[in-house]
């Protein structure tokens, strides 16, 4: 169908007509960039580049075939046929974006471009049949205008955990809020879940299995299985429940801790972002500590207090520190490790 900006509609196949744009939507170059690598038929791969969440950014080659495939079954899986419209707030430097305008590309829908930002619907009054979101951007753009949502139909949470807020927040609105597991290697989401739901099932060719308690992703879309660092539980072949990632397991006096898991205990305790690492302890090898995202020494005074009355004991962190902001990816994902090692001089203990 087309590309729509400003209420402007593009057809695909004249898409360099973007380019006037460039000026006024610096986020267009990218668009009309990987549409210029799409559309070179003698390279028949597509250049991706990883978050960088948790390590440094890798570069990685996937194939336009298999992104096609990727791309069909998503169609499929939410029922979108041409006509309807998508947007696209996610940066197009990473795959959720490339796949965005794939899905656009390969189900003719209407897909309405916007700067991608921590609130992509500001301004945004068109209907919406399809929108992915980080739970971060799904969270501050309902926070900065409630309504938001009500001309959506089905949302797409992706790129990490949902915490208590924002399933509250799915509760609260008509639309349709589903959680979406995937990666780079696997072409985004090759599994969803409805937001009640402990249990991701498959995409259609999609099947799982366990190496070391670790989710292996076998798919009719990929090349080879990929074997994720993910620590997970099988339902069945086709589902599973996902227990946090194992390299950030924390092995606490003998005790095995998943920060991420820890963290949806502590979403209705702390209202700031927050995370949970591991740091070394002379006693216990490793303490959970927690880190909070504000300014507020007072807001926190009693925090121990409230930890202890909502956790088991091993379960508490060691130590609470506050950060005057945590570094991000451009997807929002927050990069752990740096943000620890930038700001440490920084700290304050609650």
């Amino acid at each position: 169908m087309a590309f729509i900006i400003d209420n402007t509609k593009v057809d695909f196949d004249h898409y360099t007509s973007l380019k006037k744009y460039e000026t006024t939507h610096p986020f267009v170059k990218e668009i009309v960039d990987f549409l210029t690598d799409w559309n070179t038929e003698t390279v028949p791969v597509i250049k991706v580049s990883t978050s960088g969440s948790t390590g440094l950014p890798k570069l990685m080659e996937l194939s336009k075939a298999s992104m096609i495939l990727s791309a069909k079954k998503t169609l499929a899986h939410f029922e979108l046929v041409g006509g309807d419209t998508a947007l696209l707030a996610l940066p197009v430097k990473y795959i959720a974006g490339k796949m965005m305008v794939v899905r656009a590309l390969v189900g003719n829908l209407d897909l309405i471009l916007v700067q991608p930002s921590n609130t992509p619907m500001t301004g945004v009054d068109a209907e919406v049949d399809f929108l992915p979101l980080t739970p971060y951007q799904f969270s501050e753009s309902y926070n900065n205008d409630n309504e938001c949502y009500k001309r959506v139909v089905t949302i797409l949470l992706g790129g990490g955990p949902v915490n208590r807020s924002a399933k509250n927040i799915a509760k609260s609105i008509n639309t349709r809020v589903v959680h979406g597991f995937g990666m780079t290697e696997t072409i985004t989401h090759i599994a969803t879940r409805d937001i009640d739901n402990d249990y991701y099932k498959a995409l259609p060719g999609v099947t799982f299995s366990l190496k070391d308690h670790k989710l292996s992703i076998s798919a009719d879309h990929l090349s080879q299985v990929i074997d994720t660092t993910d620590l997970a539980e099988l339902v069945s072949t086709t589902a599973f429940i996902w227990k946090g990632r194992a390299d950030n397991i924390i092995n606490s006096g003998g005790i095995k801790i998943s920060p991420e898991l820890l963290e949806e205990k502590l979403a209705g305790v702390i209202t700031d972002n927050f995370f949970v690492t591991g740091e070394q302890d002379e006693k216990l090898g490793m303490k959970v500590v927690l880190y909070i995202e504000s300014v507020s020494p007072a807001k926190y005074h009693n925090i121990e207090n409230r930890l202890r009355a909502e956790l088991p004991r091993f379960e508490v962190p060691k130590e609470v520190y506050l950060l005057p902001r945590f570094l991000k990816t451009e997807t929002s994902k927050v990069k752990r490790k740096e943000t620890v090692s930038t700001f440490s001089a920084n700290k304050i203990s609650v």
